[in-house]
């Protein structure tokens, strides 16, 4: 009976009822485990916490055993009085008489016994007396000597107060399972119930509307999902005919009635308008459906095609043609309504109705689009002929900017030169300056041995020469000859200077050289440039710096900065300094720089120092070529890099870093 009860309640509650059983079961189950072991570790806990208490009390009450000071032992003990925890604390001496003791004023219920009446050793904390007292005891050592053992009784309280703890925790807990259980099952249910519920809604549906085209959702791969799935495939067995019917007229509404193309179907036997859409209508001028049907081609033709046959003519060889090709595509001539003439792009498809032969005609205006191309064409014709008039025009503007190119890389051409030949001005004036003054004293010296050689001919002649003056004369001769010496190697070593640096500076031969010494000679050849300025150069140079370069290059290089610095940098400087310093650094290279102390370069001048013809003397002598001519020695023929650094007011720097060995023509071509 009671079963029989059980199956006549619905599926939903069936299966609420279960699962609600199953996870009661479930969660007593797991609850009084862990109320067990909650237990358990709650009087590890206890034990733990009183041994760690037992150990420091015992180690603290060694001294009170040995000197016999009860009253300390006993202080010590009375300081677990805050401990609630604690029922009782007793200690004994090495003869295990008690020796000090605590004991709570409120003993836990059902524990009135004395807990220190009865001496026991216990080698590990045990329990004695009920599940929630906890007793340990532990010896008392006086520098590694035993002199007694000490032994803590625990209450009941904690183990009872924490296990009442966790059993309302429990309950709150269990009681929130117990509800989420039974949201749990509502939801299990729902996911049984609902989707069976679903495919009896579909059904009932069908049966009342007669739509076959409805349809069960997807429930899944479950047992209920199958059934939903069968059931669905029944249905579409059922509407298979209804749905293709449907589709047929769907599609053909769609590609014929509502296209925006004029479309036409016309009997090919009899050669008139079966059915059309309304593009074609309104193409063709009418306005209703029915005032295109049973009209003939040469209804909506104008009279004569393209080609200049009429239309009746025309449309026979169409027909012919496509009874062989059973499609065909063609321009045609049509005329609205009104009497307007159109032309269109006519596509024709033979196609069968049983045995009746059709034809399917769309046609689409082009009527603009011929209008279109036309006015095209005639834009193309004029823009050729606009493009060939200004293509001639640009030929003949080229051919001008040719030859002002042209002209133009001559004459920086011959700047360039000019700019060398300016170099080597400076060059010479420094040699003719420099040589006047030893081959001018050298000039006087032998004018004097003349006057000298003619005084004592005379003598000689007049016989008047005394021995005196013959050694005063020949002494004069002598002191003469010392500075003639002199003046005439200096001029020697000058000329040796001067020739290696005019070899240098005329040529691009590379050669091992000295750098202090090849600077020194080439700041003596324009020494003559600042001798009539209150400004010098100094020279800062190890003379242990050997390069393997091209010291002709280097010297233009150091001629264009040094000049440049003096004809720019000292306008408002009154004693100006140019100090050329050089120093090794890592990689091979030698960081040559030339600094001033002049007026400074404006910033917005830093980024032009090097750009071709880029002077602020224009007009003024200046070319504007001597950096760039500086920039192009130092990164294509020495190989190495120049930089500038000006503040307005602090002068200028040019650093050049160069390698020691000069790459060959090879290396800079693949540098470059």
């Amino acid at each position: 009976m009671r079963l029989l009860r059980v199956t006549n309640l619905s599926l939903r509650m069936q299966l609420i009822g279960m699962a609600f059983i199953i996870l009661f079961v479930a969660l007593s189950s797991a609850g009084i485990a862990l109320y067990f072991l909650e237990r358990d570790q709650a009087r590890q806990e206890l034990t733990q916490e009183l041994s760690s208490l037992a150990q420091l009390l015992g180690n603290r009450s060694s001294a009170a055993i040995v000197f016999l000071d009860d009253a300390t032992a006993n202080e010590n003990l009375t300081a677990l009085k805050g401990l609630t925890q604690i029922n009782a604390a007793c200690l004994y001496d090495i003869d295990d008489q008690l020796f000090a003791s605590y004991i709570n004023a409120d003993p836990s219920p059902g524990n009135n016994s004395d807990p220190c009446a009865k001496v026991a050793r216990f080698n590990q904390p045990t329990l004695v007396g009920h599940d929630d007292v906890v007793q340990v005891e532990v010896a008392v050592f006086a520098r590694d000597t035993r002199v007694g053992h000490l032994r803590i009784t625990s209450s009941e309280n904690p183990l009872a107060a924490r296990m009442f703890s966790r059993t309302i925790s429990f309950a709150i807990a269990f009681s929130i399972a117990l509800l989420v259980s039974i949201l749990i099952a509502f939801r299990l249910q729902a996911a049984i119930i609902e989707p069976i519920a679903k495919v009896r809604d579909v059904a009932t549906a069908v049966i009342d509307s007669g739509d076959y085209a409805l349809r069960a959702p997807e429930l899944g791969k479950h047992e209920v999902g199958r059934l939903a799935n069968a059931f669905n495939a029944m249905l579409a067995t059922i509407s298979i005919q209804n749905q293709s019917l449907a589709e047929s007229e769907a599609y053909s509404r769609r590609l014929f009635h509502d296209s925006p193309i004029a479309q036409l179907v016309f009997d090919a036997e009899h050669g008139i308008c079966l059915d059309c859409n309304q593009a074609a209508v309104m193409e063709v001028g009418l306005t209703r459906h029915e005032e295109l049907i049973d009209k003939a081609m040469n209804d909506i033709s104008a009279k004569i095609q393209l080609n200049g046959i009429d239309t009746a003519t025309a449309f026979k060889d169409f027909y012919a043609q496509i009874k062989n090709k059973n499609v065909l595509a063609t321009e045609w001539r049509f005329q609205r309504n009104d009497g307007v003439i159109w032309d269109g792009w006519m596509h024709v498809l033979v196609f069968y109705l049983g045995e009746r032969q059709m034809l399917h005609i769309s046609v689409q205006n082009i009527t603009k689009r011929k209008q279109a191309e036309e006015a095209l064409f005639k834009l193309n014709l004029d823009l050729e002929n606009r493009v060939e008039a200004r293509t001639n025009e640009l030929a003949g503007t080229n051919l001008a900017l040719r030859k002002a190119l042209s002209s133009l890389q001559q004459t920086q051409s011959e700047l360039l030169q000019k700019e060398k030949l300016a170099s080597l001005g400076a060059l010479v004036a420094g040699i003719a300056h420099e040589l006047n003054t030893p081959l001018g004293t050298s000039v006087l010296v032998a004018t004097t041995f003349q006057d000298v050689l003619h005084s004592l001919m005379h003598d000689v002649e007049a016989k008047t020469l005394s021995k005196s003056r013959t050694i005063a004369m020949l002494e004069r001769l002598d002191s003469g000859s010392s500075v003639l010496l002199r003046n005439l190697g200096r001029a020697a070593e000058l000329i040796v200077t001067f020739k290696q640096v005019a070899v240098d500076q005329t040529s691009e031969h590379r050669r091992t050289f000295d750098l202090a010494q090849t600077i020194k000679h080439i700041i003596e050849t324009l020494q003559p440039q600042f001798k009539k300025t209150a400004h010098s150069v100094q020279i800062d140079i190890p003379s242990d710096i050997k390069m393997d370069s091209f010291p002709g290059p280097l010297g233009q290089v150091i001629t264009n900065l040094v000049l440049n610095a003096l004809a720019h940098a000292f306008e408002t400087v009154n004693t100006g300094v140019i100090r050329v310093s050089a120093t090794c650094i890592e990689h091979g290279f030698v960081r040559l720089t030339v600094t001033d102390n002049g007026s400074g370069i404006p910033a917005e001048n830093l980024p032009r120092l090097f750009d071709p013809f880029f002077t602020t003397k224009l007009g003024q002598g200046g070319s504007g070529l001597g950096l760039h001519i500086a920039y192009n020695i130092v990164t294509a023929t020495l190989g190495g890099k120049i930089s500038a650094m000006s503040s307005l007011g602090e002068g200028a720097i040019f650093v050049l870093d160069l390698p020691l060995i000069a790459p060959t023509a090879d290396t800079r071509d693949f540098i470059e």
